[in-house]
């Protein structure tokens, strides 16, 4: 049911936060390879954010992994288009 729905989001979304903020202390303290299974698993727990990927993205670019850095910086295209609070 769409209720259902809504609340399972909120969920995703309120056990995302813990991973997602590790996942960025790490990458922006150039700790790629603690960062990269924590945005792994954020991206695991909700799909409909881009900053994951962002950090996956940025991480494949740093490992000059271009075809997974772009698979990535798609993947943040994708998502984001269904934000809406970035329209």
């Amino acid at each position: 049911s769409p209720g259902c729905a809504t609340i399972a989001g909120q969920l995703r979304q309120a056990a995302w936060v813990a991973p997602m903020n590790a996942a960025l202390q790490a990458f922006n303290d150039n700790k790629s390879d603690e960062a990269q299974p924590l945005a792994e698993r954020a991206a695991f727990i909700y799909q409909d954010s881009p900053l994951p990927f962002y950090v996956l993205g940025n991480i494949a670019q740093g490992k000059n992994d271009l075809a997974a850095a772009e698979g990535h910086w798609t993947t943040i295209a994708r998502v984001a288009e269904k934000d809406t609070a970035q329209q």
